[in-house]
């Protein structure tokens, strides 16, 4: 039997498929005559984790400078967070040590969030209790964890869901000013 389109092996016989085309004859013979053999599309799996995180460049005991730095790993995190309509349950805060060692703290958020306010919150909470005077730090970074899509968070009975979809709109502009003109063309500021 010859082969000159796509349904000639629908018609044709399991085993002659198989013997003609191989396994891959035979999947497309099954997917032809309605059983579903492959994935349709890519497989949409949602991240354990996006996590933010650089050296400093140079080593600081500077609280301001390490705020700076995890104000800028947040911000970039919350970015991605609303490109992908993902929220995040959980936020952990590092900083490294001049000796290389790293303190953490995981602060959770009492409803899924990608909210810049939210989740500043909860970076300078963290940042509050891993600071040391006295010590050096060489690298930051902000890691979001227990990651849910948008449309299965439960919406809250006091509004708050509200002002969050609005920052969600902001970042979404602010994502785009930046794409069209150079990443750092506009950010948002901390009160």
């Amino acid at each position: 039997h010859a082969c000159r389109t796509s349904l000639v092996p629908a018609e044709l016989e399991l085993r002659s498929v198989g013997r003609l085309l191989g396994r891959f004859g035979i999947g497309l013979w099954h997917e032809l005559n309605g059983t579903p053999v492959y994935a349709s599309g890519p497989a949409d799996t949602l991240p354990k984790s996006i996590a933010r995180t650089s050296s400093m460049g140079e080593v600081s005991g500077d609280r301001a400078r390490i705020m700076a730095w995890l104000s800028h790993h947040a911000h970039r995190l919350v970015s991605e967070l609303v490109a992908k309509k993902i929220l995040a349950q959980r936020v952990s805060v590092f900083l490294t040590l001049d000796s290389f060692e790293q303190v953490a703290i995981e602060i959770r958020l009492p409803n899924p969030t990608n909210s810049i306010q939210r989740i500043m919150e909860a970076v300078g909470q963290a940042c509050q209790a891993l600071f040391e005077p006295g010590a050096r730090y060489r690298g930051s970074g902000v890691i979001a964890t227990h990651i849910v899509r948008e449309q299965s968070a439960t919406l809250d009975l006091f509004g708050g869901m509200n002002q969050e979809r609005k920052q969600r709109e902001l970042m979404l502009v602010m994502n785009d000013i930046n794409r069209r003109f150079g990443n750092h063309a506009v950010s948002s500021a901390q009160a």
